[in-house]
């Protein structure tokens, strides 16, 4: 594991990763994936393998603060970051809770949806002849309470 302090960030254009430059000194590190680091942070870090065209890369990245665990009993023990991650716990939590209204929000509309589409089937399979809207609408009305409220 190396140390040294990020001076440069630029991210690829894919958007798969980045190039990171540690201490000044060159050449960049080519780095897959997206760091929570940014330049000024201190960091802890591995080198990986070259890429075929020499340019080093780094395996694993994370900020100094991070404490690190890695049990040395397990066979390829990755690293568990702990406690210093609690502004994305926040996100996540902000994510989920956004999730859950957008869900409430479509909810009514699916099940709206679906009994017009089932009135209009059970309509036009019974009956044998063209869809008449208002008695399909009629028909959806009453399946939608039934969905709802099981009566």
């Amino acid at each position: 594991m190396n140390k040294g302090k990020v001076t440069k960030l630029n991210n690829y254009k894919s958007g798969k990763g980045c190039f990171i430059q540690i201490d000044g000194k060159q050449p960049d590190f080519a780095h897959f994936g997206h760091p929570d680091i940014k330049v000024g942070d201190t960091v802890v870090f591995e080198t990986g393998k070259p890429m075929d065209d020499g340019s080093p890369t780094i395996k694993t990245i994370h900020a100094d603060a991070i404490e690190a665990f890695v049990d040395e009993d397990k066979a390829r023990s990755a690293p568990i970051l702990r406690a210093h991650d609690a502004p994305k716990l926040d996100s996540r939590e902000a994510y989920w809770a956004a999730k859950e209204k957008k869900d409430a929000e479509r909810e009514p509309i699916i099940t709206r949806l679906s009994c017009i589409s089932s009135a209009a089937q059970v309509y036009s399979g019974a009956q044998g002849k063209s869809v008449i809207w208002a008695e399909v609408m009629e028909l959806a009305a009453i399946m939608e309470k039934f969905a709802k409220e099981g009566i």
